[in-house]
């Protein structure tokens, strides 16, 4: 199997989508929810490393990555910071030079270091373990990556943007019921194309009971694909400031918001060509636990990629 394959739209680039969104709604609606945007910005700073705090008039202009996390609270389940999993984990780096991005999804089963405290573990609880800064040290060790920014959202987050657009067009693969953001198994899709709510794209996008970690990234890549056409229709530009509200509160980075705007280019001339890359490898147990182990081959080529991509 190759370890990487092209792609127009990437899987998972759901929290890129709502930042350059969130872009777009400045650019709409001018000065008033440019001054919201850059409040809920600073509401949701997390200082990841040493420095970022001093960042705040910082543009960015050379190459960068950015890890993309996924965790698994909401609402109702009010686990709180220690107390999430990282149930989605991508990295991207991008690159303005080339108006590219190149990303990789970290199945969350990933058998990984933490060079936090020196042990392995699956990669999925990095978050539980120390937060978003033993989350990103484990995909940099994984990777041989330095990372320099991140991005997090919750299931509310997720539900939000997609009810502020009025939901979005899928293809259910297969009827299934599934949990909902609260965990109660409520959630019940039909087979075949449907419009669905984010309640229910959220199950769409979670579910593997019937299939595996790489169909349910062909999925989420289907939901992407479905936000992203919805958003740029003319209908859904007076759903922007919603859509930004739909942040705020479900959303942690150490980007600043000067940062964010200097980023902008990407979504003035258009989403850039995303490259898509995959880890392959095999399963295996311990101690009754589930793991997947990327193969030494696939770890070079997707750490080449990622390295070659970051030169200016």
């Amino acid at each position: 199997m190759k370890s990487k394959r092209r792609s127009k739209s990437s899987p998972l680039l759901l929290l890129v989508v709502v930042l350059f969104l969130a872009l777009g709604a400045v650019i709409w609606y001018g000065w008033s929810l440019y001054t919201k945007a850059e409040a809920i910005v600073d509401r949701s700073f997390e200082t990841f490393r040493s420095g970022d705090e001093d960042r705040a008039s910082d543009t960015i202009k050379r190459p960068f990555a950015v890890a993309f996390i996924g965790i698994d609270d909401s609402d109702a389940r009010n686990q709180g910071e220690y107390d999430s999993l990282a149930d989605a984990l991508l990295v991207a780096t991008f690159n303005p030079n080339e108006h590219s991005v190149r990303l990789v999804s970290i199945p969350r089963d990933t058998y990984a270091y933490f060079p936090s405290n020196g042990s392995y573990d699956k990669a999925t609880h990095a978050h539980r373990i120390g937060g978003s800064t033993t989350t990103v040290e484990m995909l940099e060790y994984l990777l041989n990556l330095r990372i320099d920014y991140f991005v997090k959202a919750d299931f509310n987050g997720f539900i939000q943007l997609i009810d502020a657009l009025g939901g979005i067009e899928v293809d259910v693969p297969y009827e299934f019921v599934e949990k909902d953001e609260n965990d109660r198994n409520v959630i019940h899709l039909q087979r075949g194309k449907q419009t669905v709510d984010g309640r229910h794209a959220l199950a769409l996008a979670r579910t593997r009971k019937l299939d595996n970690d790489f169909e349910r990234g062909k999925r989420q890549q289907m939901i992407i694909r479905s936000i992203i056409h919805r958003a740029v229709e003319p209908s859904a530009v007076a759903t922007y400031p919603q859509l930004l509200e739909s942040l705020d509160g479900h959303i942690k980075t150490n980007f600043r918001f000067k940062q964010l705007l200097s980023l902008s280019t990407y979504a003035k001339n258009g989403l850039p060509e995303v490259e898509t890359l995959s880890l392959t490898g095999r399963d295996f147990q311990k101690g009754g636990l589930y793991y997947f182990k990327p193969s030494e081959r696939s770890l070079t080529d997707v750490r080449t990629a990622l390295k070659e991509h970051m030169k200016s």
